[in-house]
């Protein structure tokens, strides 16, 4: 084989049919020697949502075969099951000294190693993306004693891209960390950061110490640590992404954004911030704009493609304008935006207007929809008007995610007498380019738009369903588990009922089993009582049989029911026993509540785990 030569595009060809670990493992074969050298030249490494990756032959791999000596990429973000050791024995890799970007969010390699181990060889790095473990600057700052604080500055001052999570944002301590991490910096333009939030008692006593703390905080960077922030000068992009607001965040927007008041600033997305929206003048080039509730001046709004948080009440014509969030003041407005926006991508909003009495009556729309560049619609209404589905079903020929309702566990009930209603929904399996579908909180008394929804989108891969579905009408929950199996794609399965019984939940499992593509699956009971004796005998070992047997590409399973804690330990045992040992990766959570956000990793927690379509991943 080594006396044929192959030219490299044929090479290129076959490693788009080949996942990482195969192609890594054809290398340290050493069966295919000029496959491996034109493979271990990349220059671009990005194993991000590759699943497969045994951490074994990941660091052997970088530790022994990698050629290159210019690797510009290398991106681990969201391989969480890849340990810490193996990660810093691939990053440390002597040809990565070249490195410009470096991605390691949502791993088990904090930023702290990453400060002490991989800046000092990694000279070239120009973007980051890492975890913040401390929840407070003492603890971080702990863990770096011993090392000369100018090595940390000298290396973040080369940094231009910055993307931070942080697993402990709820304390204002929090913010010390950040504010001083920011002063090492002195060229970035891109700054990125997510705070998780962990649940915390509602203490009188814990609310006065985050006040004083708080305080505390703005106090100490009023003083000195804005000054070493100047550099903020220069930004374009700025992202805050966390629930809650705080004055310390509050306090830092008014100081960026009044003060500073970047004039390159072109995109702003900072969710929960508070009282700074109405008194800030955005630049001439800022596009995307997202300030907690606080409008933008309408004197700007012909430069933006991203808007957030507004009622429009008028006829807009924003030439830019691709994601929109917000709600309408009446029908017309709909008609008349949806006219004048072809360009729209993205369509957030809820038709509170439409609703009550005036949903018996038809709606009239006056003008054509040309929504061929739509791809993302979110109808937000636990009601939906008919009329106002089947208009944008007939207009939108390009759709690939849509998301009926709201997260809650009452809505409407569609009778069979309900034809406008039905037909609305029968109408969703003309999106033949639909990817995912999530219908929330609207009960259907038979399932017979799944089966065409299921034979029409041949591209569905993500099927959510969350809702009460009466036990005393079990149409269609027979119809879904009858018709599931012609999900032939299907990678994403989420069943959310507020009550279900031990039948219900074999009879899903039994349906789940027969969709072999399934990475992720989780069933949801919102309430019920203690199950029989016979389901905690049988359970496990089913369990066992479907991800095992029947979903060998399972990479998530989440069973949120009302379980004995001894049943509960042995799925536990029998899938850390059976299941991790060869899937590494594989994720799972057994109980009877939620889990705690900072316990899953972040690719599963969110949209999937506890999705919520007001959180609107446009920056990853």
């Amino acid at each position: 084989m080594d006396k044929i030569f192959l030219p490299d595009d044929i090479y290129h060809y076959l490693t788009t049919y080949l996942n990482p670990e195969d192609c890594m493992s054809l290398c340290l074969s050493r069966v295919f020697k000029r496959y491996a050298d034109f493979y271990s030249r990349s220059r671009v490494w990005k194993f991000s949502w590759r699943y497969s990756l045994k951490p074994n032959i990941c660091q052997k791999y970088f530790s022994t075969y990698l050629k290159s000596c210019d690797v510009h990429v290398l991106d681990f973000s969201h391989c969480f099951w890849l340990p810490e050791a193996t990660l810093l024995q691939s990053c440390l890799s002597p040809r990565l000294s070249y490195l410009k970007e470096l991605n390691l969010s949502d791993t088990q390699l904090s930023l702290t190693s990453i400060i002490l181990h991989v800046l000092p060889q990694c000279q070239s790095l120009t973007k980051l993306s890492a975890n913040i473990l401390e929840p407070t600057w003492e603890a971080f700052n702990g863990k770096l004693q011993g090392y000369a604080a100018d090595t940390f500055k000298e290396n973040f001052k080369k940094l231009t891209h910055l993307k931070f999570y942080v697993l402990d944002g709820s304390s204002p301590l929090i913010w010390l960390l950040l504010f001083r991490v920011f002063g090492w910096c002195k060229d970035c333009v891109e700054l990125h950061i997510k705070l998780f939030e962990q649940p915390r008692r509602n203490d009188r006593n814990l609310v006065l110490e985050d006040e004083e703390a708080s305080n505390a905080v703005v106090s100490l960077a009023k003083e000195n640590l804005y000054d070493g922030m100047k550099w903020m000068i220069s930004l374009k992009s700025i992202v805050i992404l966390k629930e809650s607001s705080d004055s310390c965040l509050n306090d830092f927007c008014r100081w960026l954004l009044l003060e500073l008041n970047p004039p390159g600033l072109e995109k702003i997305w900072i969710q929960s911030v508070k009282h700074i929206g109405a008194k800030y003048k955005p630049g001439p080039v800022l596009s995307c704009f997202y300030l907690g509730r606080s409008p933008v001046s309408r004197n700007f709004f012909s430069q933006m493609t991203h808007l957030v948080e507004m009622t429009i009440t008028c006829n807009l014509i924003l030439p830019r304008l691709r994601f929109f969030k917000g709600n309408f003041s009446s029908v017309s407005t709909l008609d008349k935006f949806c006219r004048n926006h072809p360009q729209l991508e993205h369509l957030h909003f809820a038709d509170r207007v439409f609703g009550g009495n005036r949903r018996k009556k038809p709606l009239t729309f006056q003008c054509q929809w040309a929504l061929s560049q739509l791809r993302t619609l979110i109808f937000a209404r636990r009601r939906p008007h008919q009329d106002v589905l089947i208009k944008f079903m007939d207009s939108c020929s390009n759709l690939e995610e849509l998301q009926i309702g709201e997260f809650c566990y009452y809505g409407m009930l569609i009778f069979g007498r309900q034809s406008p209603v039905r037909d609305s929904f029968e109408c969703l399996a003309k999106q033949q380019h639909l990817r995912k579908l999530s219908l929330n909180s609207i009960e259907f008394i038979d399932g017979s738009f799944i089966e065409r929804i299921l034979e029409n989108c041949q591209k569905l891969e993500s099927l959510h369903l969350a809702g009460q579905f009466f036990e005393s009408r079990v149409t269609f929950h027979h119809d879904l588990c009858k018709y599931l199996p012609l999900g032939k794609h299907l990678r994403d399965l989420r069943i959310q009922r507020e009550e279900m019984s031990e039948s219900v939940l074999m009879e899903l499992i039994s349906a789940a089993g027969s969709c072999p593509s399934l990475e992720r699956l989780m069933i949801r009971q919102y309430k019920g009582d203690s199950v029989n004796k016979e389901l905690h005998s049988i359970l496990p070992q089913c369990l066992i049989d479907l991800v095992s047997v029947r979903l060998p590409r399972l990479l998530a399973f989440c069973l949120i029911f009302r379980l004995q804690r001894k049943t509960i330990i042995a799925i536990t045992d029998a899938f850390r026993e059976n299941i991790l040992p060869i899937r590494p990766s594989f994720w799972f959570f057994v109980n009877d509540a939620l889990p705690c956000e900072i316990n899953v990793p972040r690719i599963h927690f969110e949209g999937f785990i506890e999705p919520n379509c007001d959180s609107i991943p446009v920056f990853g």
